[in-house]
């Protein structure tokens, strides 16, 4: 029986993201908000850009339960995250009590039991990405992705997904070319393809993230030709030039990613950033603008950053 470390964080609501963000950095197999209410349906003819939490109804709180593989440094992994989430106060980031405890359970445990905090998410103004175990009602009007997100790669929850699909949901053409980096379940590449993509190359350096963006493009039906998965470092070694390179991952990697992405991106293409702590946006408009892009559109949420930038010559 797979044993695991279950990592449960109590602290604010408004830092949940930043501290979300920290598990994941941390290569955690599994992430759950479990206080988040993000199966509230706002009204059908409301168009939004987020699947916002009204302020009467957010909890004060959240617990956020992750889980790591159990290996001999985990210890040490473990004392890293707490070292990083306390960080987060020197960012004006309120991490609230901060208190983390964890325990040693069996994989059989949560499986399965953490698909009940996830469900249809509606983004932008005609996305919906739909966990495969729920029901969905739909006109037919709707994009609607399909997401078996096994390990929590990716259930378009978390704000930085959203704002990457809004992006992409405002700049697809029918035929461009796009490269998502950084693919993760594959949500970006399926929501290229569907939005009207003519080719789109998936990323990831995980094998994990690679077998599961494959099986989430079969779940959608998504022919084997019209998605091409690789494993690979960022954009090193690829030669394939794009329309849109889109890439949800934290800032550091971002910075490392650009002058690649610049190499790439074709005249007047985009680079859409997401993942971008708002304390990092400076930097990182100024890495984009050394390499010879100019931001054309910004998104801001909670402490959350992403940016379109557009390849000038």
């Amino acid at each position: 029986m797979t044993q695991w470390m279950e990592i449960k964080i109590l602290t604010k609501y408004s830092s949940a993201d930043a501290v979300g963000e920290i598990l994941y950095r941390n290569k955690v197999n599994g992430l759950v908000y479990e206080d988040l209410t993000s199966a509230i349906s706002p009204p059908a003819e409301i168009s939004w850009d987020y699947l916002d939490v009204s302020e009467t109804e957010q909890p004060e709180e959240v617990k956020i339960v992750a889980y790591l593989p159990l290996e001999e440094d985990i210890l040490a992994v473990i004392e890293e995250i707490k070292a990083e989430i306390e960080l987060l106060q020197s960012y004006s980031i309120d991490i609230g009590k901060g208190l983390l405890s964890y325990k040693i359970v069996d994989e059989k445990d949560w499986k399965d039991n953490w698909k009940k905090f996830f469900k249809p998410v509606h983004v932008g103004s005609n996305i919906i990405v739909r966990p495969v175990w729920e029901e969905l009602d739909s006109d037919g009007q709707k994009t609607i992705i399909n997401i078996d997100p096994g390990l929590a790669f990716g259930t378009g929850s978390h704000i930085t997904t959203q704002q990457a699909l809004i992006m992409l949901e405002k700049n697809i053409l029918n035929g461009c070319r796009v490269i998502d980096v950084g693919c993760g379940s594959g949500i970006l590449s399926i929501a290229a393809h569907l939005l009207g993509a003519g080719s789109v190359v998936a990323i990831d350096n995980d094998d994990q993230a690679v077998a599961m963006a494959e099986s989430n493009i079969k779940i959608n039906n998504i022919p084997n030709d019209e998605i091409t998965v690789v494993k690979n470092d960022l954009l090193q070694g690829i030669s394939t030039s794009a329309d849109i390179i889109a890439a949800n991952i934290t800032a550091p990697v971002l910075k490392r990613l650009i002058p690649q992405a610049a190499a790439l991106t074709l005249p007047d293409g985009l680079l859409i950033c997401a993942g971008i702590i708002k304390s990092y946006e400076y930097e990182m408009q100024q890495t984009l603008i050394g390499h010879k892009y100019v931001i054309i559109d910004r998104l801001e949420k909670g402490d959350w950053v992403a940016l379109t930038a557009q390849k000038v010559l």
